[in-house]
């Protein structure tokens, strides 16, 4: 079954003008979108981080945008080097960045 978290003021109007609560799917789509409109550092690494970005080395910071398929093909194709992303977790204002951990996006070939 699935819940859904009112506050006390939807509550209150849930009572006394007999409303429906937000469906599940409401939250679901609002819990996408705050994902999606997270920001994320790119990296280049090594083949390692294919199975364990832990032990990986970071070949190249690419920044906050996703750059393009054909610059890290002429840049890094044929080296088994991998596309990985970090959320941002500090905007260190000019000094850098805070990230959280490596994902893996995919092959660069």
């Amino acid at each position: 079954m699935n819940s859904v978290t009112v506050n006390r003021e939807q509550l209150i109007q849930i009572q006394h003008k007999k409303l429906t609560p937000p469906s599940p799917r409401h939250w679901v789509s609002n819990h996408y979108r705050r994902e999606v409109e997270k920001e994320y550092e790119f990296f280049v690494m090594d083949g390692r981080a294919r199975f364990d970005t832990e032990r990986a080395s970071v070949l190249e910071a690419l920044g906050r945008k996703l750059p393009q398929s054909w610059k890290l093909r002429r840049d890094w194709g044929g080296m088994g080097a991998v596309l990985v992303r970090a959320p941002v977790i500090i905007d260190l204002r000019g000094d850098g960045t805070s990230t959280g951990d490596f994902e893996y996006l995919s092959d660069i070939e």
